[in-house]
């Protein structure tokens, strides 16, 4: 689903948003960078991102696999990047990427999801 945040007036940061809901009530969240976004990045925008996501759907970040998925004007190839966190005062914070395979996304989304596991 197409998803907007605005981290400021006049700064717009157009995405898509998909959350798979897991049987353990954890959830995978996939964000992807569209090449037609004009506004902030995905990564730029993370903690503002991800704050308005779980607000709007009523998702505890503790149990939340985030992952941005990056795709490149002209190129076949997506990049795909785990985004470690920390959660403070129930808010995102102190993001770090991984780079990560797809076949890595699918495998978290059929996997449960406990807080040892986010790290």
């Amino acid at each position: 689903m197409l998803f907007k945040c605005e981290l400021w007036p006049g700064s717009i940061c157009k995405c898509d948003v998909t959350i798979h809901c897991k049987p353990d009530g954890s959830k995978v969240i996939t964000v992807t960078e569209l090449p037609w976004n004009n506004g902030i990045s995905i990564g730029r925008a993370f903690e503002i991102l991800l704050d308005q996501i779980c607000q709007k759907y009523y998702i505890d970040p503790e149990r939340v696999m985030y992952f941005e998925r990056i795709l490149e004007r002209g190129s076949l190839v997506d990049r795909w990047f785990l985004v470690h966190f920390d959660v403070v005062e129930n808010r995102v914070c102190n993001p770090h990427w991984q780079n990560v395979s797809y076949s890595f996304v699918r495998s978290a989304m059929s996997l449960s999801l406990t807080t040892q596991d986010r790290y």
